[in-house]
């Protein structure tokens, strides 16, 4: 979806083009997370209603970009470690619907596959009592906007400027899975404090030395009702933008659910980039 309206030449007008949200097939982490805040269940007969009586609300973008230079587009999430590959690997089972994931999940721990993914992760960091990031159609007017958008933390990051902004986490890693929503599919409820226009990712992630399969268990166990939260040693990490890099060129990296290259990504969010229809929050 924002793939295909960022590669327009007119990407800056295309981008504001409120878009109507309704679920099919598996996943849907979008239509998840805008029926989540407006306190309605995930029912595609809800999320038509959304349209009818909702009102357009802007949506984070975001960018990401590989050390080759390719640069891919998404609202949803950037996955690595454990949960690309069960992702990837889930595709065999999309007939078996949203229990595809299940079956991914429960093969890829008990079936011995791969759970520890060496590598380095730089993020930005965000405190809780700084400014709002500015929108991103209010800082860079139509003129000023270039063929692409702008990584202003990035591109800061790149010339050496606010380097004591930025802190480091050496792998390995099990658990990578970087949040533009809340919801990364109807039952997999990850990052519970984002929201669709903060300009924010939330980065929930397990590193260090030695995690046992029963703890990624007891993790995949408690997304569907945001409870991994409470499991030991799973961090959730808000931030604006950050660089993963896998020490293996053959580790997966994914963009709202579609492989990516790496090994390096370098990602940032744009805030209010897009627009959506929905009904307004809750709270």
């Amino acid at each position: 979806m924002s793939a295909g309206l960022m590669n327009r030449k007119d990407w800056q007008q295309a981008s504001l083009q409120p878009l109507g949200i309704i679920p099919g097939g598996s996943g849907n982490g979008l239509s998840a997370s805008l029926l989540s805040r407006a306190g309605e269940r995930f029912e595609a007969i809800n999320a038509a209603y959304s349209l009818a009586k909702g009102q357009v609300q802007e949506l984070d973008l975001f960018s990401a970009t590989n050390n080759d230079g390719k640069v891919m587009y998404g609202f949803l999430s950037l996955e690595w470690a454990f949960i690309a590959d069960m992702d990837i690997k889930s595709e065999r089972y999309r007939f078996f619907g949203d229990m595809r994931f299940l079956i991914a999940s429960t093969l890829q721990i008990f079936g011995f596959g791969r759970t520890d993914f060496p590598g380095r992760l730089k993020y930005f960091v965000s405190k809780d009592d700084e400014p709002e990031p500015a929108k991103y159609h209010d800082t860079f007017s139509a003129a000023e906007m270039k063929d692409k958008p702008t990584c202003i933390c990035l591109e800061k990051e790149q010339k050496g400027e606010e380097a004591d902004k930025w802190q480091e986490m050496d792998g390995p890693f099990y658990m990578f899975w970087s949040m533009n929503v809340s919801h990364a599919a109807a039952d997999a409820y990850i990052a519970p404090p984002a929201e669709i226009s903060d300009g924010y990712f939330h980065m929930m992630l397990v590193s260090g030395e030695s995690y046992s399969r029963m703890g990624l268990a007891k993790l995949m166990m408690g997304i569907e009702d945001g409870s991994h939260l409470d499991v030991d040693r799973v961090q959730l990490i808000r931030t604006r933008a950050f660089t993963v890099r896998a020490s293996s060129a053959n580790d997966l990296m994914c963009v709202d659910g579609e492989l990516f290259p790496g090994p390096e990504v370098k990602v940032e969010a744009h805030r209010a980039m897009g627009r959506v229809l929905c009904l307004p929050t809750t709270t």
